[in-house]
C-alpha cells in the first residue's frame, strides 16, 4: 500500500552509502595502497634494469620549454635533450645535446655534443663542444612523470598536481584530469545504475525475469562501452575531461527519470 517512491528510498540510501564509501576508498585508501604497489614494483621488480619514458615534454618557466627524447629513471640521464627559450616575438635561446646526465653529488647536469644557438642579440652566436657542465632550476623529478603519477595521490594532492603540471605544459594533463573526475564520477555512478535497475525490475512482464535480465546486463554493457569511448573523446581533446567523463551519468540519468516518469505507479 505504499508509493513507488517509497518504496525507491531504502534502495537509494543504501546506494548513496555505497557512493560514499566508494568516494573514500578510491580518494584516500587506493592511492596510499597504489604508491605501495609502484614502490614495490620499482624495488623489487625493475632493480635490475631502468624504467624509461619517452617524449617528455614540460615548461619550466614562463618562456623556457624543455625536451627529452627518451629518459631513464633508475639512471637519470637521457637522449635528445633540447632546452629553448621563446619570448614573445621568436626563439631567443636554443640548446641541444645528443645527451644529459644528472650528478647527485655536485647538483648540476652534464650535456654531452652540445650544440648552443643565441639569438638574443643583433648576431646569432653558436657554441658547440662534447661536453658541458651546468645548472638549471628543473631537476631529474620533472622528467619522471607518468600516467601512474595520479593514481597515487589523493584528491586534494591530485588537484595541485594538475594545477603545477598545467603551468609546466605537461603532456599527460588530460590523464590526470580524467583520473581526476573518475574519482567522484565513478562512485555516482552506483546511485544511477541502481536506480535504472530498479526501473528495469520494477516493470512487471510475462515473459518473466530473464527479460529483466537481458535488459540489465545490456544497460550495464552501454554504459561501459560509453565509458570507454567519452575517455577517448577526452584524450584526443574533442570533449573536456569533465564533460567526458561525467556524460555517461548524465545520459542515463536522463533515461533514468524518463522511466521513472513513464511506469505505473
Amino acid at each position: 500500500g505504499i508509493s513507488f517512491y517509497r518504496f525507491l528510498v531504502p534502495y537509494i540510501v543504501g546506494a548513496l552509502l555505497l557512493c560514499i564509501l566508494s568516494m573514500f576508498m578510491s580518494n584516500f585508501v587506493i592511492p596510499k595502497t597504489n604508491a605501495g604497489m609502484y614502490n614495490f614494483k620499482e624495488v623489487y621488480m625493475h632493480k635490475n634494469h631502468s624504467i624509461t619514458t619517452s617524449n617528455i615534454h614540460f615548461k619550466n618557466s614562463k618562456y623556457a620549454y624543455v625536451y627529452a627524447q627518451r629518459w631513464r629513471k633508475q639512471t637519470m640521464d637521457g637522449d635528445m635533450f633540447t632546452y629553448e627559450i621563446i619570448g614573445p616575438e621568436r626563439l631567443e635561446y636554443k640548446m641541444r645535446s645528443e645527451s644529459i646526465q644528472y650528478n647527485e653529488s655536485t647538483k648540476k647536469w652534464t650535456l654531452y655534443n652540445y650544440v648552443i644557438r643565441d639569438f638574443s642579440g643583433e648576431k646569432e652566436v653558436l657554441r658547440m663542444g662534447a661536453q658541458m657542465d651546468t645548472t638549471f632550476n628543473f631537476l631529474p623529478e620533472d622528467f619522471n612523470a607518468d600516467e601512474t603519477a595520479a593514481e597515487t595521490m589523493s584528491y586534494s594532492d591530485l588537484k595541485k598536481f594538475i594545477a603545477k603540471e598545467q603551468s609546466k605544459g605537461s603532456s599527460l594533463v588530460k590523464i590526470y584530469q580524467i583520473e581526476w573526475q573518475k574519482r567522484l564520477a565513478n562512485p555516482v555512478s552506483i546511485v544511477v545504475m541502481t536506480l535504472l535497475g530498479l526501473c528495469v525490475a520494477a516493470r512487471r512482464t510475462r515473459r518473466g525475469v530473464g527479460v529483466h535480465i537481458f535488459i540489465g546486463l545490456l544497460f550495464v554493457f552501454m554504459f561501459i562501452f560509453l565509458q570507454q569511448v567519452s575517455t577517448v573523446f577526452a584524450i584526443s581533446e574533442s570533449l573536456s575531461p569533465a564533460m567526458a567523463i561525467w556524460l555517461p551519468n548524465l545520459i542515463y540519468l536522463f533515461i533514468c527519470a524518463c522511466m521513472l516518469y513513464a511506469m505505473p505507479k
